[in-house]
């Protein structure tokens, strides 16, 4: 690959001829990186990356980095925390195999210690739209018909590249503006370079699901109703996930006020998690708070929360497993409407 480019760089430095032109280095390139790297549009995120090369990805320029090991795992928190702009501004050999700008998307599950406090006030300034849906899941999920999703996943990823516009508003049947106000309350309480990303993503999202429609519908729109389902049913569900994804991150503290600064209010959660529980003095001496009234402003702000549990003088911390069921489980976020019931959230138009 490296011999590939520096003859290349030798031809591009040549002047012009009358003769034909010199045979590319190109091809002996690409030959090269499916030896070495493989095909498809996904790879181990440790076994993307080359040395002096940078980002290895197919001739499409973007990439599936996924966290399946260990070692990606690692990694993968490495570069957030210590190296953010090698996710902020991948690059690597491109058309001509000149270095060009790459696209691509993390897709992995971390485990409670490694999806720490740290991780993410990392990942909510780089200005990227991540993100972390809790969940409760110890095994991968079976897919059925995993072989018709990796072909039509191979179609999208080989088809022209269609562009998205992030729609000037969303659809504002009942269903959706319920996860819209919860989304942008909560938005307005991050970081700043992560609170774009994330609104643009989901002003793309319907265009993206109406995309993934007509891709499995075979382009074909005369089946309005049957594409129309299956787009509601892709749209509804993320939208959902997104939501309860932001709104997970109060179990770090962020997305909501808690009456106190963060590095206070974290000092407080983490001694009350190691402790399981304690009582509102011993609340109060752990987080330092000068009055009683601030100390039970804050309890009662993270009990809304579903952080803690409160019963008289007593403050329970809740574990990440009863916060994650909870937050699956609250009556404000309505689990998406089915088609097949004839509700249908998302404009046809």
């Amino acid at each position: 690959m490296l011999k590939a480019i520096i003859e290349q760089r030798k031809l591009d430095a040549l002047p012009p001829t009358c003769g034909p032109p010199p045979a590319s280095w190109e091809p002996n390139y690409h030959h090269a990186r499916v030896i070495g790297f493989g095909l498809g549009r996904s790879s181990r995120y440790t076994e993307a990356w080359h040395p002096e090369l940078g980002l290895i990805t197919d001739t499409m320029d973007g990439i599936i980095l996924r966290l399946d090991e260990d070692a990606d795992h690692s990694a993968f928190r490495r570069d957030v925390i210590s190296d953010p702009s090698k996710l902020q501004e991948p690059t690597g050999p491109g058309g001509g195999i000149q270095m060009v700008r790459k696209a691509i998307a993390v897709s992995g599950s971390l485990s409670p210690e490694e999806y720490n406090d740290t991780l993410v006030d990392a990942v909510l300034e780089l200005g990227l739209p991540f993100i972390f849906l809790p969940h409760l899941a110890e095994e991968p999920i079976s897919v059925a018909n995993a072989r018709s999703l990796g072909f039509l996943s191979g179609i999208l990823g080989k088809g022209a590249k269609i562009p998205l516009e992030a729609k000037p508003r969303l659809d504002s049947n009942d269903w959706c503006r319920t996860y819209q106000i919860h989304l942008w309350k909560r938005l307005e309480m991050l970081p700043l370079p992560y609170r774009s990303p994330v609104i643009e993503a989901v002003h793309q999202l319907e265009g993206v699901c109406e995309n993934i429609a007509l891709f499995a519908g075979c382009f074909h729109k005369a089946n309005n109703k049957r594409l129309a389902d299956l787009m509601v049913d892709l749209y509804c569900p993320t939208l959902r996930c997104i939501t309860l994804g932001i709104v997970g991150l109060a179990w770090h503290g962020l997305g909501f006020d808690p009456g106190c600064p963060l590095p206070q209010l974290r000092k407080l959660l983490r001694k009350l998690r190691e402790n399981g529980l304690a009582t509102r003095r011993d609340a109060q001496r752990l987080a330092g708070f000068k009055s009683a009234e601030k100390r039970d402003e804050v309890l009662e702000r993270l009990a809304s929360e579903g952080l803690v549990i409160l019963s008289g003088k007593d403050v329970t911390a809740v574990s990440l497993p009863e916060f994650v069921e909870a937050l699956h489980g609250r009556p404000e976020f309505p689990p998406a409407p089915s088609t097949r019931a004839g509700t249908f959230p998302v404009s046809q138009s």
